[in-house]
């Protein structure tokens, strides 16, 4: 095959319930290990859950010719799309060859995630969640709430993040989460963990 650049690959790969849609040189923070380091020539992949269930976390390889490239996804609900950046900030280079994707490992949520609306009042804030028990008992500690950049209808990268408290709260009560890279605009809860 001749030598290909990243927008010339017409990719019909998947691996177990994850497909390739797109892919791309891109330049901007770097969002896969919550550094927002700015950078230029990342390569990222747009993958789709086509399984019937959401997708806790995957580590998948695309291998293009001879290079691999590396990518981790969590918490993709079915039928959704992510463009994931690679997992070790590595450009795309030109190659040849074939273009396979394989899943390194795997894990589907038991049963689907929840924000738990009959415990929990969410409201949303810049780079902050506000979570308040509307329950009758007290919640033990620690209440995390996950959520992903979501732009324009796709997730933006592998990664969610994660605020938590470690105090436990009573009925009525609330508490402001920390959550620095929450924007209510190109943000979407995923669920929320509690001890019940």
């Amino acid at each position: 095959p001749e030598a290909v650049n990243v927008n010339d690959i017409k990719v019909d790969a998947s691996a177990g319930g994850i497909s390739v849609v797109a892919l791309d040189n891109i330049s901007g923070m770097y969002v896969e290990d919550g550094s927002d380091e700015v950078m230029s020539g990342i390569f990222a992949v747009t993958f789709r859950n086509d399984s019937g269930s959401d997708l806790q976390y995957a580590k998948l390889v695309l291998t293009v010719g001879d290079e691999d490239y590396t990518f981790e996804i969590s918490t993709l609900p079915a039928g959704a799309t992510v463009r994931a950046m690679e997992a070790n900030k590595k450009a795309f280079v030109a190659a040849k060859g074939d273009v396979t994707l394989t899943q390194e490992s795997v894990a589907w949520f038991n049963d689907p995630p929840s924000m738990h609306e009959d415990v929990f009042k969410i409201i949303e804030r810049d780079g902050a969640i506000i979570v308040e028990n509307i329950s009758d008992k007290t919640v033990a500690a620690p209440i995390y709430v996950y959520y992903k950049n979501y732009v324009d209808g796709e997730y933006v990268g592998g990664i969610t993040y994660r605020a938590g408290t470690q105090e436990e709260l009573a009925p009525g009560k609330a508490v402001a989460l920390n959550a620095s890279h929450f924007d209510p605009d190109a943000s979407r809860l995923m669920f929320v963990t509690y001890v019940p």
